[in-house]
């Protein structure tokens, strides 16, 4: 989905270099979910069940993020 590309490329442009590699470990399983799982997500129409995930998605709705 080209929309969720764009999302998620514009949070790891923001936020990547900052992140520990914990957290790129994280945003890396985040990204094996399926693209359904991270549209519902990302558009918040359901959460994931993992806390970690969660966080992620918490920082994809952060302006600061953009």
């Amino acid at each position: 989905m080209r929309e969720l590309d764009l999302v998620l490329e514009r949070f790891l442009a923001a936020r990547g270099a900052s992140m520990s590699d914990d957290d790129l470990e994280t945003f890396s399983r985040f990204l094996d979910s399926s693209d359904m799982d991270l549209y519902l997500w990302v558009t918040g129409r359901d959460q994931p069940a993992s806390p970690e995930f969660q966080a992620i998605v918490q920082q994809l709705g952060d302006p600061k993020a953009e």
